[in-house]
Parts: structure tokens; sequence; C-alpha cells
């Protein structure tokens, strides 16, 4: 179609969005900067701007302009914003947040809330955090909390990620966040007023932010695991990649082989069977994996691989040494715990997956309590079954598993092959309704 300025089929729904721009809320994201010559008109055009007080001061609305405040409880501001787009004769409105407001930011209240929206984002507060600190952030993975239930995933990505950025809810101020944090090796750097006089960017511990009771607002939180974001640390090739933002996944798939470990004796199980006990815990971004009983960690550093928190747990020194070795031979970040379980057990953060990796039913039963989504684990011995079965119903969970036997392909002289069978094994899972 000519003349339009705007094409029909796969670019229609740009059309709509500049169709609807004249009855549209303007968003200006702010930064503490002067606006540009664009935001200038936007805000000299308008004749209601919304927005936080020290936001609309520090942005320099036209004193003719119509200002209502955002505060605690913002559904009255959205209601009069609402009658005001409802008038006919009434004219531009303009809401005014900080940084980028399309980045975990109001933009997708105002479009859940019924409204048509036009963005004039700023630098949010995540990329200005780690601007200041000299840092690229497209290998950072970013996360929102929001409620316990997202502080948790928040914490178990910051556990297993050496580059996280949390955005927070107010409830939610630093030290509640680096709380859950506990015992966890990282810097805790936080950002405050960024972009104003007051800007402040402090680096501590995660126990020193726990331990400080008062707190402003926080615009962003940064926990970085400084050896591993060393220039001088092997790391996995899925961060600085350059290619993607964030964490893309294992970069050789999972279930690797056998010979990928560090191990003594019979500790690493064959790759078919981390196959189906990966499928079953579920590994990914956000959760907490146990491996307890843990031997060379294959389990944990699979787990590591596809995102997850992870502890391992061990009661063999030389054992914990070659987990940890392992873990870094794969780029990735497992916690150690040398002890004895189910004592170990007692102070770990809860997790959401545990797999077993001895035939001791007690060690079952005490992972079974922990109120984790799955429990899995791998026996040899037939006479065993029922005790284990039985450990893992606490909780009233659903207990199945399968016998697996693999016949790998073996040369023979010739360039013949044969098939090696390996001992069978039977895993049980233990789940949650």
């Amino acid at each position: 179609m000519r003349g339009t300025g705007v094409t029909a089929g796969r670019h229609g729904a740009a059309g709509s969005a500049i169709a609807k721009a004249a009855a549209a809320v303007a968003v200006v994201g702010y930064d503490g900067s002067l606006p540009g010559p664009v935001v200038r008109r936007v805000l000299e055009s308008s004749e209601l701007v919304v927005g936080a007080a020290r936001h609309l001061d520090g942005i320099g609305v036209p004193e003719h302009v119509r200002r209502i405040l955002l505060g605690e409880d913002n559904r009255l501001a959205y209601a009069r914003l609402t009658a005001h787009l409802g008038d006919p004769q009434a004219g531009p409105a303009v809401m005014v947040t900080a940084g980028d407001p399309g980045f975990f930011g109001v933009l997708r209240d105002l479009r859940e809330s019924g409204f048509e929206v036009v963005g004039y984002p700023a630098p949010g507060p995540v990329a200005a955090t780690l601007g200041r600190l000299g840092l690229p952030w497209d290998d950072a993975v970013v996360v929102c909390v929001t409620d316990d239930r997202s502080l948790l995933r928040a914490a178990n990505t910051a556990r297993a990620h050496p580059k996280v950025a949390i955005v927070a809810a107010p409830e939610f101020p630093p030290n509640r966040v680096a709380a859950a944090l506990r015992g966890a090796q990282r810097a805790f750097i936080v950002a405050q007023h960024l972009g104003e006089p007051d800007e402040r960017i402090e680096s501590l511990s995660p126990a020193e932010a726990a331990t400080r009771v008062v707190w402003g607002a926080a615009d962003a939180i940064l926990v970085l695991d400084e050896e591993r974001l060393s220039p001088d640390s092997p790391h996995d090739p899925r961060w600085g990649s350059g290619w993607v933002s964030a964490w893309a996944g294992p970069s050789a798939g999972w279930a690797v082989p056998d010979n990928a470990f560090v191990a003594r004796g019979p500790q690493v199980l064959p790759a078919e069977i981390r196959a189906l006990i990966l499928a079953r815990l579920a590994p990914r971004l956000g959760a907490m994996v146990w491996e307890v009983a843990a031997g060379a960690g294959a389990l944990a550093v699979e787990c590591a691989r596809l995102g997850a928190a992870v502890i391992a747990v061990e009661r063999d020194p030389d054992a914990c040494e070659r987990i940890s070795l392992n873990a870094v031979m794969h780029g990735v970040d497992v916690e150690v715990v040398s002890g004895p379980a189910p004592a170990a057990l007692a102070t770990l953060p809860r997790p959401d997956a545990v797999f077993v990796g001895t035939e001791r039913a007690d060690i079952v039963r005490a992972c079974a309590t922990t109120g984790a989504r799955t429990v899995v684990t791998a026996v040899t011995a037939l006479d065993r079954l029922p005790a284990i079965r039985q450990a893992l119903r606490i909780g009233d969970r659903r207990v199945d598993g399968v016998q697996l036997q693999a016949s790998r392909l073996a040369p023979r002289p010739g360039d013949a092959l044969r098939l090696a069978p390996a001992a069978p094994v039977f895993v049980l899972w233990g789940e949650l309704g």
C-alpha cells in the first residue's frame, strides 16, 4: 500500500502501534540526566504527567502541566489517569519512571491495565550499575524479586552464576535479599539513587549486607563471583561469548561421557543412567539441587551445567576434592559440603530436587523430608528396593521407578562390533503431587 508509511502483513502490529500513539500514555524513563529534545517535546505537549515527586522534579516538568504523584498505593493514580484518557477533550498524558520502563518496569503493568503505551526509555538501573563498575552486562543474568518464591529463585540463580543482577520490589530491601544468600561467597553490590546527586554504589559481603538493618531503596543489586569473573580464571564459554545475552544453557548437551569426570572406581553412573536421572530432577535456572553422597559429583556438575544452584554433600574428603576439580573442569559452581549425611543436611538451603547417591534408606528418608519436589536415587541391590521405596513415600510422594540396562557398542577384531552390556540399575523417584 503506497502513501501510508506502514505496510500490511508482518508489520501490522507496528502499524497499529503508530496509529494508536496519539491516544497512548507516553512513558518516559528518567536516569538523573536532563531529557533530550524528543522527551522535552513530549513533556511540553502533555496536559497530565504521572510519576514520583523526585522524578518529576528532576526531569523538569513544565509548570503548566498537571501532576499526579505516585506513592505506596498507585491505584488512585491509575484511576485518575484512566479518567483523564477517557475524556475525549483531554490532552496527552505522560508517566515518568526510573530507567527503562520496559525492563521489569511499568510498561507491563500499564498494558495489563488496558492502556496503550509508547515508551521513551533511559538506561535502566542494571545497565547503569554495571556501567559504573566498568563491566559489560550482556553476560549478566537479570532476575526480579516481587515475592518470597521469586526471592528464593533469585538467590539460587546468584549461587549458580557468576554475574547476577537483582531488581527487587521495595518490600525486599538489600538485607532481606542478602539473607537468602547465606553462606554464598560472593560480592554483594548495592546501587542507590543512580544518576542523582546522592548516588551511592557500595560493595559488601552478603553477611555484612544481611546484618545492616536500615537500608534505603535499592535501584539494583549485583551478586558477583569475582574469582570466576577474573580475566585469569578459566570459565565456561556460555559467559562473555559475545553473541547472546545472559545464560544460554550448556555448550555441549548433557549426560556427558563417563570419562569427562575425575573419579575413583565406579563413582560415576553411566551417561545413559544420568540422562534419565537428569530428566527426573529437572535442573534449571532458579532451582536448588542437592547431590547427597555425591562421590565424584557427576550429577552435581551436570545439574549446574543446566543452570541450577547445586550443593554436593560427601563425607570422604578426597572425594570432595574431586568434586571441586570436576566443577572447575566443567566451568560451573558447585558448593561442596564435607560431612556425613543425614547430619550434614540440617543447615542447607531447601532443595527443589535431590539425587541420593547411596542405597541407605535412612538417608533417602531424610532427603524425602526436606520438602523437595523430587527425590531420585539409583539402586543396584534388588533386596534394598522395598526399604528405599518406603522411604521415598514420605510426605505422600508418588513413587515410581524403572530398571535400566544399556548395551554399548564395543569394537571387535576385523572392524566388527559387539554389544557390551552394563550391569542393570534401578532408578527410583518420589514426587510430590
